[in-house]
């Protein structure tokens, strides 16, 4: 006779797969719950951007193959060489050579930039020529024959220079390029190098996001399944999206080209071949219009913060993080989870705050980040709130600070911050925040541009 208790262990096991199984229903029935998209047609030209020689295929194989199949003009680059312990830069360039060229689409229409991984102090601290991040056997410039800059230095600036130029040879219509949602650094900092150097060329063009990183067990299931759908992951289903819809032939293609990244796909392949579905995902965001204001409020005064303008999925810890959290002996982790970031300004003064899921905690770093488009040249703004004080950080030539002290308060769940709004002297910015612990990153927000009108 069959032991009640593997009964019910087995009606446990159904009930629980059933339930995970209808969180990711929203596109499986025929009335999709997500838009089309992105729109392509001959007048276009695809800028696809990818941080590893992998997630041109993973996350846009269909995208590509649609333009080549349809003769539409589309380039790929490829940020770093995303050498590791399990390949070289050049074995991950000739995998995705092979891919592309399974795709149809020629060399000279790929182009490798060649930065290293791990790579994301490139948009912080490594920004300038004057201190150029090193990797982990001391190289500070590139070195593979296949770079797009040959010795190129590894520091932002020179990055930035290299995505205006081909984004300004290219011409593109449509630009697609990581989510800033994606928890994987290098994903985190190419979507913010692609925002940055658009502003910086006041380009305009449609633009769209992908994620191949999240906080979930996504995609669901880890697995080859090519009659399921993609659907955005639990933490991120309230962002607008549009889905790309492929044919069966198509999705063979896609595993086919998968398939040729054999330093990925080894030992396990079930994560990348997950990615073979009956659609591509993609984000949509606008930038984000804030009004100057005429009257200046006091949000020290009171329990009101500036105007929330945009929110960070919460239950998004960087997961390499979380062993450092408990090896602190924090029980409570809300403290550290960054829920919202609110703006406004006047002629005078501009207000910044975050907020979290739990009470600010005492002796942890938080950091406002903003980048400014003036007529001239960019500038940043870096400030670290710790402990209620507040204060500037001098990463490069092009950070800027005020002679005045920067006041702060911290209001239980969040912090605000006052800055005059003459260091900011522009009508367009970028902005994120995150949180510090002691061992490193522990959350961090996308960047976001604001205009100011």
């Amino acid at each position: 006779m069959i032991d009640k208790r593997v009964i019910l262990i087995l009606i446990f096991a159904v009930l629980l797969l059933g339930l995970t199984l209808y969180s990711y229903g929203g596109y499986e029935s025929d009335n999709l719950t997500y838009p089309k998209g992105p729109v392509i047609g001959h007048s276009n030209k695809v800028l696809v951007v990818a941080p590893h020689p992998d997630d041109e295929t993973i996350a846009n194989a269909g995208i590509i193959r649609y333009c080549v199949k349809n003769k539409i003009p589309v380039h790929v680059v490829v940020v770093t060489n995303g050498e590791n312990f399990r390949a070289t830069g050049i074995e991950r360039h000739s995998e995705s050579m092979t891919a592309m060229k399974k795709l149809g689409l020629k060399s000279d229409a790929v182009t490798f930039l060649d930065y290293p991984e791990n790579s994301a102090s490139l948009f912080n601290q490594n920004w300038g020529y004057n201190n150029l991040f090193k990797d982990e056997n001391g190289t500070s410039h590139s070195t593979n024959s296949f770079a797009y800059e040959l010795n190129a230095p590894y520091c932002g600036e020179n990055l930035e220079k290299n995505l205006k130029q081909i984004i300004e040879d290219f011409q593109p219509t449509i630009i697609i390029y990581p989510d800033g949602n994606d928890k994987n650094p290098d994903h985190w900092t190419t979507s913010a190098f692609v925002d940055y150097a658009t502003n910086k060329l006041n380009y305009t063009c449609k633009k769209y996001g992908y994620l191949t990183h999240t906080y979930s067990q996504w995609p669901y299931p880890r697995s080859y399944n090519p009659d399921t759908y993609l659907v955005p992951p639990p933490e991120l289903s309230n962002q607008s999206w549009v889905v790309f819809p492929l044919n069966g032939v198509d999705e063979s293609l896609k595993f086919d080209a998968i398939k040729s990244y054999s330093s990925q796909i080894t030992p396990d392949a079930s994560y990348i071949i997950a990615f073979v579905k009956k659609n591509e995902l993609f984000s949509v965001y606008s930038d984000i219009n804030v009004s100057s204001q005429k009257n200046n409020t006091n949000y020290f005064k009171g329990s009101s913060f500036p105007p929330t303008i945009f929110q960070d999925p919460e239950n998004d810890l960087l997961i390499n993080e979380i062993s450092n959290l408990i090896d602190l002996n924090l029980e409570n982790t809300d403290s550290f989870d960054l829920t919202s970031i609110g703006f406004e300004m006047d002629q005078n003064t501009t207000w910044l705050s975050l907020k979290t899921m739990g009470a600010i905690a005492n002796n942890t770093p938080y950091e406002f980040h903003i980048r400014t488009f003036g007529s001239d040249n960019a500038s940043r703004i870096d400030i670290w709130i710790q402990n209620g004080k507040a204060s500037y950080e001098m990463f490069s030539q092009n950070s800027v600070k005020s002679h005045l002290k920067i006041k702060t308060v911290v209001k239980h769940d969040g912090v605000i911050v006052e800055i005059p709004s003459n260091i900011i002297n522009s009508k367009k910015i970028m902005i994120s925040a995150d949180v510090m612990n002691q061992q490193g990153m522990v959350d961090r927000t996308a960047w976001r541009t604001v205009n100011i009108v």
